[in-house]
Order: structure tokens, then sequence, then C-alpha cells
């Protein structure tokens, strides 16, 4: 358990060999963890273990209804579904399906949960009041994932081998489409608006806009390149959500764990709009923590943020359409529940560049000291000392190594891709200066052109 206010670990719980999968249930009663030997069920206030249910080995997808009543496992090896009631915490039933029981999803169009049969080429359909077969769709054998679009209408399943895209419509519980696309699709997200469709082995998410999809009308699809490399290209591919919609659902973020980035997309453009590393890591899944703006009542919104220290902040908001911009001032005061923490900037930084403009694309020496604030002395011959670039509002960072060349002096080699402003961060292990330690500096890019 993870306090995303300050990212830290504040307890660890054993939850059983080789835990693959957490599900929170809609009402947010049970935290589910999927495991080798079944699920365990965790209270997602104090983490605490509240039951294990062994349910066997080889466990491949989880399922729940929109009232949390009921549970749906899925056993590919034994071909099965287990049911559990929520209520009592028992597996109350258990559902031959075929030769395997793979991917699973529940519509609350048809109140009914849809399970795919990879080998033998069947999408059963469950009744959720009755906990049997009540229909089946034959579709194309090899059906790796499901997912049904928000409305619950419209379930897409992608056969990665096939490079296929097959649609089945909940209101008749026919198949509605089949569509070729891209190269090993793998993973399915949605947006009120579209579907995408990520795939191993090429780098373009293909989109299909989900409004064309009544009988009759032709399908609109389109493609944007997710990133420099193919996905498939990672040793490590995730099995959760690679590509999820921002807090505004008219974009997505994109993670390419053969890039190293999670790309920023916005529907209706032909390209991708920024990107954002994280060191050398792959993200292979996504999990998006919203912490922007709500509406709580006509023309109130609210946010939640936390503040480190006392004093007067400059709080600026802006709104894109109708455009609005306005600065206000907000006062912190001291809580009187807290220790007052002594705020120590132990090191200092001095750029020793005549102007903060540089151009674009052009490579430059930035030479800056390094002071012990102390003291005021210079800190000399330091081997690694890092100085962090980073392009606001954080959509481009780079690190790169200064070296002492005498006097106290570093120098650094640095270029920038694009005009805009950049904060240069600056850390050392063996100084254990990190970089809130110190105060940034800033650089102004611009064109070669507009230097004039």
């Amino acid at each position: 358990m993870i306090d995303t206010a300050t990212w830290k670990v504040i307890t660890t719980q054993k939850v059983g060999a080789h835990p693959t999968q957490l599900a929170l249930q809609p009402d947010g009663k049970y935290l589910w963890v999927g495991n080798d030997n079944g699920v365990t069920l965790l209270d997602p206030v104090n983490f605490e273990v509240i039951k294990e249910i062994k349910t066997g080995e080889g466990r491949d997808g989880m399922a729940f209804t929109p009232d949390s009543r009921h549970v749906f496992l899925s056993y590919k090896k034994e071909g099965q579904v287990a049911v559990i009631d929520t209520a009592r915490l028992t597996r109350t039933k258990e559902i031959k399906i075929g030769q395997s029981a793979g991917a699973l999803s529940y519509s609350p169009l048809s109140q009914s949960l849809y399970v795919v049969d990879e080998l033998e080429g069947n999408l059963m359909i469950l009744d959720e009041e009755k906990l049997e077969i009540s229909d089946r769709i034959k579709i194309k054998a090899g059906a790796s994932a499901l997912r049904f679009s928000p409305d619950g209408r419209w379930g897409f399943i992608v056969n990665t081998g096939e490079n296929l895209v097959q649609i089945i419509d909940a209101s008749t519980n026919r198949l509605h489409k089949r569509l070729k696309m891209g190269k090993r699709p793998d993973k399915i997200s949605f947006t009120e608006t579209f579907a995408y469709i990520r795939s191993l082995d090429t780098e373009d998410v293909h989109m299909i806009r989900l409004d064309t999809l009544e009988k009759g009308n032709e399908v609109s699809t389109f493609k944007f390149q997710g990133g420099e490399r193919q996905p498939g290209e990672s040793s490590r591919i995730g099995i959760g959500d690679a590509i999820v919609p921002t807090p505004e659902r008219n974009a997505v973020l994109v993670a390419n764990p053969a890039d190293k980035t999670i790309h920023y997309y916005m529907e209706g453009m032909n390209a991708l709009m920024g990107s954002f590393q994280n060191e050398d890591r792959e993200p292979n899944r996504l999990l998006l923590l919203d912490r922007s703006l709500h509406e709580t009542a006509p023309g109130k919104y609210i946010a939640g943020t936390k503040l480190r220290w006392k004093g007067i902040y400059d709080v600026a908001f802006l709104l894109d359409s109708p455009r609005i911009v306005h600065c206000f001032d907000l006062t912190v005061k001291k809580n009187p529940d807290l220790k007052e923490k002594r705020r120590s900037i132990p090191f200092r930084a001095v750029s020793l560049l005549k102007e903060n403009k540089v151009y674009v694309g052009e490579k430059f020496k930035f030479q800056f000291k390094l002071f012990d604030t102390s003291t005021d002395e210079p800190q000399i011959g330091v081997e690694d000392v890092r100085v962090l670039t980073l392009l606001s509002p954080g959509t481009w960072k780079r690190r790169d190594l200064s070296k002492p060349v005498g006097d106290g002096v570093y120098e650094a080699a640095l270029s920038v891709p694009k005009k805009g402003i950049y904060y240069l961060f600056f850390e050392s292990s063996k100084l254990n200066m990190k970089r809130d330690e110190i105060r940034f500096l800033i650089l102004h890019a611009v064109e070669r052109s507009q230097s004039n």
C-alpha cells in the first residue's frame, strides 16, 4: 500500500504465491489479488487479509458485475469459469466453457458475461441471473483479449496471431465486424469516442471511431505513431493497460516499453503531442492518478494538494475555453500540529553563461560553479555532478554528467530539442546533494532565426 501524497510505502501484505493481478471491486469493499492458487481478499482501508479463496491453478482473467454481486475467474487450462458470491465470499459455481477459458468481460447492457474459448473459437455468453451459458458467438480461434466499450454495447476481441479485431454487438449478441488491423494486436483501451488498439510488431496505434459502428455505416479507422520502436522489442510486456485516457477523456497516454517512454496523444491530431521519460525504466502498464480540479457545486471547483512551507504563494489559473488567465495570492500558515522544519539549502549553483539564452539544436558548453552555502566555499573536483535539463512543463528531460575543469568550475555539454523554458537541476552522490536541495537555474531556448 502506497500513500500517493508522499509516494511512500505504508505497509505490505502477504497475498499468496506469485500475485499477478490487482482488482478493486466496483463498490470498493474488497481488493482482489489473483495468485497461483486462487485469490486473496484485502480490506482496502486497513490492508488486512479478509479471506483466501482457493480456486485452482492457471487463473487467466477476472471480471465483476457492476453491483459487485459476483466475481468471475476464468481458468484457461481447465476451460471453466469460477463464480464467487461477494456477500458470502464463497465459490458458488463452476461453469464449463469449452477447451479453454481465457479473456472475459461483463457487459452492463446485456447483463451478461462474455468468455473467450481461444482453442475452439467461441465466445460464450453467461446469463448472470441463471449463471449458465445462454448463447455463443462463433469467432476466429486464437482470440487473446476482450473488452467492452464504455456503454457496454461493443465488445472488441483482438486476435494477435491473425492480426484481427472482431467486434460483437451486445444488443443482439452477434458478430458485427471483422477488421484486419495492426501487426500482432494485443491490447484494447477506450475513450468516450474511440477504441485504441495497440500492436506488438508496429509502433502504430490504431483507432476505431465508436459512433461509426452502427449497422450499414462505414467504420472510420485512424492511426498514429505511438513511439519510435515496436513495443514487442521489449522483453517485458505487462498484463495491464498500456493506453489510458486522460481526465479530459479526449486524449490518451501511451506506454511504449521499447522506447522507455510514455507518450501523449490528443484526439484529432496526426501525431503525438509530447512524451515523458522516467530515467531508463521500461513502462509497460499505466495507472492514472487524477489530481485535477473537480466541480462539486455549480461554479465551485476543488482540487487537493499539500504545500511544504508556510508563506505567500502565487497561484496561476489557466483555462483554454473560454480563455481565462488569472493569478492570485495564497497564504499558507504554519500548521500548529506539525513541528516546523528548518528549510536549508546546503548548496548553490551559479551559472557562468553571459546570458541565459541558448539556441535550439545547437550544442553548447554550460559552465557553472558549485558552492557550499554554510561556508560559501566552492566545491572543487567532484566527479559525479549531474545536470538534469527539464523542458517546462515536464514534457522532455535529459541527464548529463559534468566534469570539473579547474578553479571550482564545472562544464557539461548540453543541447535542447525545441524552444521554450528549461530548468536545470543538479545532483551528486558524493556530495549527498539531491536535486530538490539546490535552487534550479533557468535557460531560455530560441530558434537561431529568432535571435535577432
